[in-house]
């Protein structure tokens, strides 16, 4: 949880070069725990967005229905995002079909409005906290 809630994470808001580094994190603890890659380039499950204005002004990170309408965005609209997916194989052969899904997110809202002169929103009470536990 340290790691993920680190100021070097900047926050792991959608879309950040902190959530890319939190991504990468994520894998290699699932590498270094022996999970089966079950992403689309490994661990990583990419995922195609857009960056729209919010209600506030700021520009958010939206899904996108598919990757054409993301090749279709200008450079500076696209997001590539990832979820990190591992599998844990069971050992009974006759519930090898059967799967239990354990989820939790790593994104947290990345750097806002200080707060005692500190930016950066560390998300470690929820996102970094659920995802350690995961791992």
């Amino acid at each position: 949880m340290e790691v993920l809630a680190a100021d070097s994470m900047e926050g792991r808001r959608t879309g950040t070069l902190g959530a890319a580094r939190a991504a990468r994190f994520i894998a290699t603890r699932f590498e270094t725990a022996g999970l089966v890659p079950a992403g689309d380039s490994v661990f990583h499950q990419f995922i195609p967005m857009s960056l729209t204005e919010g209600r506030s002004g700021r520009m958010r990170p939206r899904l996108l229905e598919d990757w054409a309408t993301y090749d279709s965005l200008t450079d500076d609209r696209r997001v590539r995002e990832a979820n990190i997916v591992g599998i844990l194989p069971g050992s009974d052969p006759e519930l090898r079909d059967d799967f239990v899904v354990v989820t939790a997110h790593y994104d947290h809202v990345g750097i806002g409005r200080p707060v005692d002169g500190d930016s950066i929103y560390n998300g470690a009470d929820d996102d970094a906290s659920g995802t350690a536990a995961l791992i």
